[in-house]
């Protein structure tokens, strides 16, 4: 990675360190894919209510959404979160979740337009089909 892609992902990660050790599991997967933890979805607090092909076809919907966003930016990716939680009739707590784990594989994340702008659109896409292919196997 660049050094200035490195700096808009320490910015971004910043506010989250308690010390520079923390920066590795704050960061690691703005870097590179993670390896599944389907943990991460069965032990949710929000996502363990949902049967399997309810968070598939969550995810299935966020993917059809982010194909279709042109200008990759936080606010085209803000308004296509809004629109997917209208969409599904989701609360933030459970989409947004689905969509971060399964994007990152990391408990928490900066907010996810500007996680998903970084990662960039065809890497976010990949991670999410990837993911998919997890969660169905569960």
């Amino acid at each position: 990675a660049n050094e200035e892609y490195k700096k808009e992902v320490l910015g971004l990660v910043f506010d989250r360190l308690k010390t520079l050790k923390d920066l590795p599991l704050a960061s690691d997967y703005f870097f590179a894919e993670q390896n599944p933890d389907l943990e991460m979805i069965s032990k949710n607090k929000q996502l363990k209510k949902l049967e399997k092909s309810q968070l598939l076809d969550l995810l299935g919907k966020s993917i059809d959404k982010f194909e279709k966003v042109e200008d990759w930016n936080d606010d085209e990716l803000q308004e296509s979160l809004n629109q997917l939680l209208g969409e599904t009739g989701q609360k933030p707590g459970i989409l947004f979740q689905i969509i971060r784990i399964s994007l990152t594989w990391a408990p928490f994340s900066p907010a996810l337009n500007q996680t998903l702008r970084v990662i960039g659109k065809n890497e976010s896409i990949k991670r999410l089909k990837n993911s998919f292919r997890e969660i169905e196997k569960m």
